[in-house]
């Protein structure tokens, strides 16, 4: 996969000194490879072995440029010296295994997964290359359902996951895209761990109508975090700002999640969820007393209705407060002050990624006795997706949103020549392309 891109950065100052103008291009690509197995063994009573092995490697290669505006010659000038041309190589080896059964009124699954990973990267222009290698690590889970009745039933899961730092959080050159805040990572991060615990709650109130509620807590350490500080530049010849990661000590998180599932007449599905919860990061080991503490909601709707005809109208809509910690996980990519190219929120003690909403539309009709659709598809059609961060420090306040993709409508066609299992490309995980995640 192949990729081109362009960014033009214009900086006003208030003072009324003269713009600063920037640009940036680039070209790269990419290319994975992902080998995986997985088997399954039914045993006696009920009980069940699953166990399976993943390889996955990524080849990565990007050519940057960097421009300065002279104005005297009314043209963008090269600045040279940059370390912009690099490339690296990420591989992931995981195995796991699993010893699943189930009686009339219970049932468990304990599992252990085992996981290593290498890291590569290499600046071609300045012929320095910095590596790392995670050490084998455990990562045991274990869930217990229990069946109070034929409508209710409780679940209790515990488990633990690594989140590996990404390319752009590891990396050791600075973006100058944004000459009053530059962007740098940090090569010496160490992956974070997450242990969580859940309970929950499923009231199955008929065919048409059920409800799930869940209670957690997570506790990550080693959280990887977004982390602002002042040095001087010797290729500016100032002092600047630099945005970069950091291992924070730990943050918790706790609160609930509810979901609500119904149907009615048979032609209108709507899904509910609603999760809330308070965290804490803890940067004491960063900057003496750096806490910041966070209460986060989000809120998503989907809502589906069968038409006349075999059309199908699709409306789903989603609300993001603020918020210092993920729970799903870390989000973060290259970029300024916060909300990063993955377009998620990102761990900062300093402030908070700021709210966001959007909401999508489709309308499908079915073909040939639903053997092929069409589908016409919104994104954003309000225009409000937008990712970003507040940041507060004791050397800048800061506001940053970007907007990763536009709104655009997309024609899909499909047509399905027999049965799909697509359970087999959604096991256990096979999101290689989301970088920093576990198996």
């Amino acid at each position: 996969m192949r990729s081109d891109n362009e960014g033009v950065f214009n900086t006003l100052y208030s003072n009324g000194a003269p713009d600063t103008r920037q640009k940036q291009t680039g070209d790269g690509g990419n290319e994975f490879f992902t080998a995986q197995t997985d088997f399954v063994a039914p045993l006696k009573n009920g009980l069940k072995f699953e166990t399976g092995a993943r390889a996955a490697i990524r080849d990565f290669r990007n050519n940057n440029a960097s421009f300065q505006y002279d104005y005297a010659d009314n043209a963008f000038v090269r600045t040279q010296g940059f370390a912009d041309r690099y490339q690296y190589t990420d591989q992931v080896y995981a195995a796991y295994g699993t010893f699943s059964q189930s009686f009339k009124e219970w049932g468990y699954q304990v599992g252990l997964r085992t996981e290593s990973s290498f890291y590569n990267g290499t600046l071609l222009d300045s012929d320095s290359t910095f590596g790392i290698d995670y050490p084998l690590q455990l990562f045991p889970s274990a869930f217990l359902t229990y069946k109070l009745n034929a409508e209710d039933n409780l679940q209790l899961n515990v488990s633990r996951r690594v989140n590996r730092p990404n390319f752009f959080q590891l990396i050791p050159f600075p973006d100058f895209s944004d000459s009053l805040l530059l962007s740098r990572g940090n090569p010496g991060l160490r992956p974070e761990f997450t242990n969580s615990a859940e309970i929950s709650y499923q009231n199955i109130f008929d065919k048409n109508h059920n409800m799930l509620v869940s209670i957690y807590y997570k506790r990550a350490t080693d959280l990887i975090t977004r982390y602002q500080f002042s040095e001087f530049n010797d290729f500016l010849g100032r002092e600047t700002i630099v945005s970069t990661y950091q291992n924070s000590n730990s943050s918790t998180a706790y609160g609930m999640e509810f979901t609500l599932k119904n149907t009615f007449w048979k032609k209108i599905e709507l899904t509910s969820n609603l999760n809330f919860y308070n965290s804490i990061v803890d940067a004491s080991n960063i900057e003496t007393d750096l806490k910041n503490e966070q209460f986060t909601y989000f809120i998503k709707e989907n809502l589906s209705i069968k038409l006349p005809e075999n059309f199908t109208v699709q409306v789903n809509g989603s609300y993001q407060s603020r918020t210092a910690f993920a729970v799903g996980g870390s989000g973060g990519g290259r970029g300024g002050g916060g909300g990063g190219y993955m377009g998620g929120p990102t761990n900062t003690a300093q402030g908070y990624s700021i709210p966001v909403w959007f909401v999508d539309f489709s309308v499908r009709k079915d073909l040939w006795k639903r053997t092929a659709s069409i589908t016409l598809s919104m994104q954003d059609i309000f225009r409000t997706r937008l990712s970003g961060s507040f940041t507060e420090s004791a050397f800048l306040v800061q506001d940053t949103w970007r907007r990763r993709d536009p709104q655009f409508i997309r024609l899909n066609f499909s047509y399905r020549f027999g049965k799909f299992d697509v359970s087999l490309f959604r096991r256990k995980n096979t999101r290689i392309e989301m970088e920093g995640m576990d198996f």
